[in-house]
Parts: C-alpha cells; sequence; structure tokens
C-alpha cells in the first residue's frame, strides 16, 4: 500500500486550495516472455494488468472509492527485429529501382531491423457527479 497525494477540488467546500490528503492503492501484474537471439530473430511479448484506487477523502464519502484516472489498466507490447549481415551488398547487387532508394536508408551489411507495438486500454470510467444544491452563474 502506497501513500499518494489527492488534488482535491470540492466546489462546495467553498476554497480552491488544492489538499495533500487522501490513500491510494495500486495492485498489479505483469508477465514478460523473451526470445533471444536464434537464428538472427529475436523478440519479447509484454503484459501488464494494473488495478488502482483512490480512497475517497470527502466528509460523508470516507471509506468509498474509485479508480484512478492516471493509469492504464491493461498495456500488451510486442517486439520483434531481425538481424542481418551483408545487407549493404546484397542491395548493391539489385535491380536499379531497388538500389537506388536504398541509398537514402542508412543501411549497412551488419545491422538489426526492429519493430515495436504497444496497445494500451483508456482510462477507467468514472461518473460525474453534479452539486444540484448550489448554482453559478456563467459568461455575462
Amino acid at each position: 500500500m502506497r501513500e499518494e497525494f489527492i488534488h482535491f477540488y470540492d466546489r462546495a467546500f467553498r476554497s480552491e486550495k488544492i489538499l495533500n490528503v487522501g490513500k491510494q492503492d495500486v495492485y498489479g501484474i505483469d508477465f514478460l516472455l523473451q526470445q533471444k537471439l536464434v537464428k538472427d530473430i529475436y523478440g519479447t511479448v509484454s503484459f501488464s494488468r494494473m488495478w488502482t484506487k483512490y480512497y475517497d477523502p470527502r466528509i460523508g464519502k470516507e471509506g468509498g472509492t474509485f479508480p484512478s484516472d492516471n493509469d492504464f489498466p491493461y498495456v500488451l507490447t510486442v517486439i520483434a527485429g531481425k538481424r542481418f549481415t551483408g545487407l549493404r551488398t546484397e542491395l548493391n547487387q539489385m535491380p536499379f529501382y531497388i538500389r537506388y532508394p536504398s541509398y537514402v536508408l542508412p543501411f549497412s551489411d551488419d545491422m538489426e531491423i526492429s519493430l515495436r507495438w504497444r496497445y494500451a486500454t483508456g482510462k477507467p470510467f468514472t461518473p460525474q457527479e453534479y452539486v444540484v444544491t448550489e448554482q453559478h452563474r456563467e459568461g455575462l
């Protein structure tokens, strides 16, 4: 369990002070699968699941919790790569329509090319609660 700071703003409080009150719990699990360099190919798959909850510090709502809006509950990352040897020499032997555009990119004889893809879910939904007992005039 970890103590954190919550920016507490309540219109009924009638103050614009940001208070250092509150507590947050964070739980999670990570899974990592890694393939070391074998036959010039390597890769990594990583999955993370996280749960967070803030304890409600407001008077009258003590003990209640709500999800944090600063986390991403599900994160999946995939990394794949390939190591090349003699790539520049092979490209120089290709037809001109492949060889000449390849000079724009920094290909060399010994190099690695990798790809990284990440998927993260959106922030958790927290319903808005409106104070209907007070009204504020907006605009002119």
